[in-house]
């Protein structure tokens, strides 16, 4: 998947169009993970195919949804580390990794399937991404739907316009 052009690099290290970026890095990452999710939403009988395995068609579906979470987990990490937050990072990745591991003991007799498994990493990734959610709002006094705005879309032309050396395709 893109991992939105490069601008999380850009955001951390970027200090002077700090907003503009964020509101580009946002738009950008609602954009790719919408045309992402419909794309492996659709393709989802022709992956399970294409590998003999049917329980895929279940895992895809549903595990489309969650590239939303896991795009704005990203976004939201990035801001933090935009402002030196290494700690609270490190505490909500261990909270992610208790949560579903716990989910995972307690039931994986009851439900040992692959979809589970899936789920309940994607579950821990979502907490996560709540309380990296929770944190930006306090620290950052930017609203993240403000990036929606119309007159902030046509901001994120300049910031790819401004960058185009820096911004490149990536993968992650």
């Amino acid at each position: 998947m893109i991992a939105l052009f490069s601008l999380e690099y850009l955001f951390i290290i970027e200090k002077n169009d700090d907003r503009k970026i964020f509101y580009a890095l946002n738009q950008l990452g609602f954009i790719s993970g919408f045309i992402f999710m419909v794309g492996l939403f659709l393709l989802a009988k022709s992956i399970a195919s294409y590998y003999h395995n049917p329980e895929l068609i279940k895992i895809i579906r549903y595990g489309s949804f969650f590239v939303f979470v896991e795009i704005f987990r990203k976004i939201f990490k990035y801001g933090l580390q935009n402002r030196l937050k290494f700690f609270s990072i490190a505490n909500y990745e261990t909270i992610n990794v208790i949560v579903y591991s716990l989910i995972i003991f307690a039931f994986i007799r009851k439900f040992p399937n692959a979809f589970f498994l899936t789920f309940v990493f994607y579950f821990g990734n979502f907490i996560e991404t709540i309380l990296l959610f929770l944190k930006e709002f306090r620290i950052n006094s930017q609203p993240f739907f403000e990036s929606f705005y119309f007159k902030n879309i046509k901001m994120t032309k300049g910031v790819i316009s401004k960058e185009k050396k820096f911004l490149t395709f990536t993968t992650f």
